[in-house]
């Protein structure tokens, strides 16, 4: 199915000092929805949880609830000092973002919004063209055809697709590991998109189960300029038999929805002062580390977060079709550890 010269490239950034500290501030708004939530779990008269959809601190704190007593009580333990912080403190943690009323009716991601951007975090012309080479530095490009039609016809979209899970070393519980795949890709215009949620199946340690290419994702590439990205992150998740479905989908697009609307809130920021899609790529890719890293806290133990993520550049609608690539992902955590074999394939 896959060429291996055109093999896609991992996601694992080193971050030049102003992406970086852009992902820092992503992961710093991603915090206080979180101290917001937790404050509400402690004391929900005087911090209220606004509704609607980019309320993220009302999605935190539904992660919160899903949590045991044990741990529950070691995430409010560990925030409760940051919500009695004196001003002062909390102005030399946050800097302009210690602005943000964790006991107001608005949420979190509007006040941000409401604030702009610092000034040292605003993008020249010389930032953009640096974020683009991150962004093809981060995607390897699918080999188009060199000369004359596809022998397969010309390619109108790119899917991503689920081949293989291996189960190196199960998490030793009683029983076996029953096991889903989540996760969210970022579309060749920046946006961030749920990937299908997949249940695995049952796994113990040696177990080898073929998807037979299930779908997971896919970018329209129909249409349009190039070159076009298309990169993924996922995140393989244990489940008990006694987690209801219902409840399963819930939890794990809960996640899901409040990375993407962390995504977002720094995305609006940033949008009309960039007008190239592929340096916006490159900027909600490297958002994506400083926002997971705050994300885990709240994270049930059953989670197998993504540390890094997987993407291509597609540079011609005229693919061949082996030209797909793939790459095998190592899930280590809670004892655990599975290979997951994905590839990005051309489909006409």
């Amino acid at each position: 199915m896959s060429n291996p010269a055109s093999t896609a490239a991992t996601i694992a950034p080193p971050m030049p000092p102003k992406l970086q500290a852009i992902a820092e501030r992503a992961g710093a708004v991603v915090g206080l929805a979180l101290e917001r939530a937790v404050g509400n779990a402690r004391d929900p008269n005087r911090y209220p949880l606004p509704r609607g959809p980019k309320s993220m601190e009302l999605l935190l704190k539904g992660q919160i609830d899903r949590l045991s007593p044990e741990r529950k009580q070691a995430l409010v333990d560990s925030i409760g000092p940051k919500l009695a912080e004196s001003k002062q403190s909390r102005q030399r943690r946050l800097g302009d973002l210690s602005r943000v009323d964790l006991a107001g009716s608005t949420s979190v991601v509007d006040q941000v919004g409401s604030l702009g951007l610092p000034s040292k975090l605003k993008l020249s012309t010389r930032d953009v063209v640096e974020f683009e080479a991150i962004a093809r530095k981060w995607h390897m490009p699918f080999i188009p055809t060199p000369t004359g039609p596809a022998p397969g016809g010309t390619a109108s979209r790119v899917a991503l697709e689920l081949e293989r899970v291996t189960c190196v070393d199960d998490t030793r519980e009683s029983g076996s590991d029953e096991m889903v795949l989540a996760g969210l890709f970022i579309d060749p215009f920046g946006q961030g998109r749920e990937m299908d949620v997949v249940g695995l199946g049952s796994f113990r340690t040696g177990s080898v189960i073929n998807y037979s290419d299930r779908e997971l994702a896919a970018i329209d590439i129909s249409a349009g300029g190039f070159p076009k990205t298309f990169a993924a992150f996922p995140l393989l998740v244990e489940v008990d038999r006694a987690d209801e479905d219902a409840d399963l989908q819930d939890n794990v697009l809960g996640v899901i929805g409040t990375l993407l609307l962390a995504l977002g809130a720094i995305e609006t920021l940033l949008m009309s002062l960039i007008a190239s899609p592929l340096a916006l790529v490159a900027l909600i890719i490297g958002i994506i580390g400083g926002v997971l890293m705050i994300l885990e806290i709240a994270l049930r133990d059953d989670y197998f977060p993504a540390d890094q993520g997987f993407g291509v550049l597609v540079e011609s609608s005229s693919l061949t079709p082996p030209a797909g690539a793939e790459k095998t992902f190592r899930f280590e955590a809670h004892g655990g550890k599975y290979d997951v074999k994905r590839a990005f394939v051309p489909k006409a």
